[in-house]
């Protein structure tokens, strides 16, 4: 501080911001307080993820239980009343699927009671196939087919049975360009 007299009156000002601004300039940190000052920093943002955390656990937790049911009632198993679901049948896959976009074609000859597929493919000509499988999941029909042929090392198609639309659809996977299409395939009828 220094006094600065001005028209017979003392005046105060300060000058505490500058020296130590100039201490700062002539005295860089130390390592050590750099570590320091860093291990300050990563706590603050460690103590504030944890505690986003418990808001969100806490959040969830409250939305599972804002019935009124005590916490040890939320965690409970709830039955749910058993409504007739009739399982799919695997025979609604039997026949002729022609690609909508390509000619290929899954001939599905006949279905096991355990899902197996007796099934071809073409693409114009015979390729193998190496698993073909439906299944129902909750209720609704999927199909997985494996080829294993000479270019089709592993390529799979992951499809569900739209039984409105009378479609397979879903997932081709090509495995030698690791690439995934979006597919579908619509039955073909005999013709009369």
């Amino acid at each position: 501080m220094f006094v600065n007299r001005v028209n017979g009156k003392c005046q105060m000002k300060k000058t505490i911001g500058r020296q130590s601004d100039r201490r700062q300039q002539s005295h860089p940190k130390k390592p050590e307080d750099v570590r320091n000052d860093l291990r300050k920093r990563r706590t603050i943002v460690l103590v504030s993820i944890g505690i986003t955390a418990i808001l969100v656990i806490s959040l969830v937790l409250w939305g599972i239980n804002k019935s009124g049911e005590s916490p040890s009632a939320a965690g409970q198993p709830v039955s749910v009343p058993q409504t007739a679901v009739t399982a799919p049948d695997f025979q609604m896959l039997v026949g002729r699927w022609v690609r909508m976009d390509t000619p290929y074609v899954i001939d599905i000859e006949s279905v096991s009671q355990d899902g197996t597929l007796q099934a071809k493919y073409y693409n114009p000509n015979s390729i193998n196939i190496s698993v073909a499988k439906a299944r129902d999941n909750n209720g609704t029909l999927e199909v997985f087919v494996e080829l294993r042929d000479v270019n089709y090392p592993g390529s799979t198609y992951t499809l569900i049975y739209d039984q409105v639309r009378e479609l397979l659809a879903g997932v081709y996977f090509q495995a030698v360009m690791q690439q995934k299409y979006n597919v579908a395939f619509r039955r073909l009828h005999a013709e009369r």
